[in-house]
């Protein structure tokens, strides 16, 4: 009956039951039966509901963290608003030792018109795994970057933001970049503030360098 396309639906359902009721012993033929229910979702919120319980199945029952890992994946990206899914999604992949599949996810999320509403943790997260996990410093250094611009107005992330920007860019290209930084974060027009809330005397000496740069018209 699974194959006949017109039962293979309701079939899909009947064994669905038959397999949740067995537990453990029939977890992979539950995960195929909840794959074929997909075929017949809606996409968005119904889908990434399924997809979600099928990462629970193969992280707990199956002891596959990778394939959860892919379900999970799949979910944030059918519901990319859904913030526990992003939780799931940092969790399996540090599990999963899959650090790179969650940035390339969240930076699907990112070109998503859906997850205009949660740029900003999305960004913070994905800024997280670049200069955290991966020891990305070009790439988070970008990130930091649109972070600052998403979160303008926002002053604890702008904050944090800043101050792993200004450590990003001491890893990459030194004095030059750094004098730029400060410039930039000036035209930005609290960095300054910021900074000097923050870090205190050291940071005046930095903060110098957006006197110098002025001086030296690069602003």
């Amino acid at each position: 009956l699974i194959e006949a396309p017109a039962l293979r639906q309701r079939a899909a359902q009947v064994l669905e039951t038959l397999y949740d009721r067995d537990g453990d012993p029939s977890a992979e033929g539950l995960v195929r039966m909840l794959q074929i229910r997909l075929e017949a979702t809606e996409p968005g919120a119904p889908r990434a509901a399924l997809h979600q319980r099928i990462a629970e199945l193969r992280e707990i029952v199956l002891h596959d963290p990778v394939g959860a890992l892919d379900a999970i994946a799949t979910a944030t990206l059918e519901d990319p608003t859904q913030a526990t899914f992003r939780e799931e999604l940092l969790r399996l992949s540090a599990v999963a030792l899959q650090d790179a599949r969650a940035a390339e996810t969240l930076e699907e999320v990112l070109e998503d018109p859906r997850a205009s509403t949660v740029r900003v943790p999305v960004l913070r997260d994905l800024a997280a795994i670049y200069d955290e996990r991966l020891i990305d410093p070009v790439k988070a250094e970008r990130t930091f970057r649109r972070l600052l611009t998403e979160a303008e107005g926002d002053r604890d992330t702008t904050l944090a933001a800043a101050v792993a920007l200004e450590r990003c860019v001491d890893r990459t290209v030194g004095t030059e970049a750094r004098e730029h930084l400060l410039v930039e974060g000036d035209r930005l027009g609290h960095r300054r503030e910021l900074l000097l809330e923050h870090r205190g005397r050291a940071h005046q000496q930095l903060l110098l360098g957006v006197a110098v740069a002025h001086q030296r018209g690069l602003v």
